[in-house]
């Protein structure tokens, strides 16, 4: 993430990276499970900078893709 935040930063990328980065923030948060991102989907965490940690507030969301 750059060094001077906004107020929202995305991240677009393949699955794989999306779970990794999710897992990293989320590791203190929650009992340890598979994290699976779908195609096309969107998941928003929020991520504290003064503690490096986040919380899920998303995950999969396809909206009105048709399924």
């Amino acid at each position: 993430l750059p060094d001077t935040p906004t107020e929202a930063e995305q991240i677009v990328a393949h699955g794989g990276i999306l779970v990794f980065l999710m897992n990293y923030l989320l590791r203190f948060h929650r009992e340890p499970q598979e994290i699976i991102v779908a195609n096309a989907s969107l998941s928003v965490v929020s991520y504290d900078r003064s503690t490096g940690m986040g919380k899920l507030l998303a995950l999969n969301e396809t909206g009105t893709l048709e399924q």
